[in-house]
């Protein structure tokens, strides 16, 4: 896992956000100063730091499971909607 100041900004934030009790409205910071992201990525990983106890490495977890799930549930719809050798290929381009 790479851990750049952006994530543990980003980490930081969502935990100064938990401590004041107070729900971000803007997401993180973009390139441009003047600019920010949704809120979503800190609404989805603030119950996932705090079960953790902000631990970074907890973040890093999280993605492999919901990768590997993506896999999954990639094959399921795919299998439903066309056959099961395009869910095949189709779940193997998403793993690699």
């Amino acid at each position: 896992m790479v851990f750049h100041g952006e994530l543990g900004d980003n980490y930081l934030a969502i935990k100064n956000f938990v401590q004041e009790s107070k729900i971000p409205l803007l997401g993180p910071p973009t390139s441009h100063p003047w600019l920010n992201f949704g809120p979503l990525f800190y609404w989805l990983f603030i119950p996932i730091l705090y079960i953790g106890n902000f631990q970074p490495l907890i973040g890093a977890y999280a993605m492999a499971i919901f990768s590997s799930l993506l896999i999954i549930v990639n094959y399921i719809f795919v299998k439903k909607l066309f056959s099961d050798k395009v869910a095949i290929v189709s779940s193997f381009l998403i793993s690699i």
